[in-house]
C-alpha cells in the first residue's frame, strides 16, 4: 500500500494536491476587492469622527495620529476620488491638511 501511495506522487499527482491552495488563493483574490470596496464607506465615516475630535482637542500629535490612521486605513480601502469627496465634504483648512500630511494628496 505504501509503494503504491509514493508511486501516485511520484508520477504527477501531487499536482492535483497543488491545485486546490491555487484556487482558493485566486478566490481571495477575486473577493477581497469586494470586500475592500464595502470598507471605504467605514473607513471614511471613522477619518471624520477623528477629525471632529482633532478640532475639539486642538493638539497637533492627535492630528498626527489622524493623518498617520487616514494613509494606513482610507488609502489602503478606499479610490482616490473616494478619498478626495472624503476629504472635501471635511472642508479641510490648508493648514489642517498640513497637520494632517495630506497636501500632497
Amino acid at each position: 500500500m505504501r509503494n503504491a501511495q509514493e508511486r501516485d506522487l511520484g508520477d504527477g499527482s501531487v499536482l492535483a494536491y497543488m491545485r486546490y491552495p491555487l484556487i482558493v488563493c485566486l478566490l481571495v483574490g477575486i473577493a477581497r476587492p469586494a470586500a475592500a470596496t464595502e470598507e471605504c464607506p467605514n473607513e471614511l465615516r471613522m477619518f471624520e469622527r477623528d477629525v471632529r475630535a482633532a478640532r475639539e482637542m486642538k493638539e497637533r500629535v492627535f492630528w498626527r495620529l489622524v493623518g498617520a490612521n487616514y494613509r494606513r486605513r482610507v488609502m489602503r480601502y478606499c479610490g482616490k476620488e473616494e478619498r478626495r469627496a472624503g476629504v472635501a465634504k471635511l472642508q479641510l483648512t490648508p493648514d489642517e491638511m498640513k497637520l494632517l500630511g495630506l497636501a500632497e494628496d
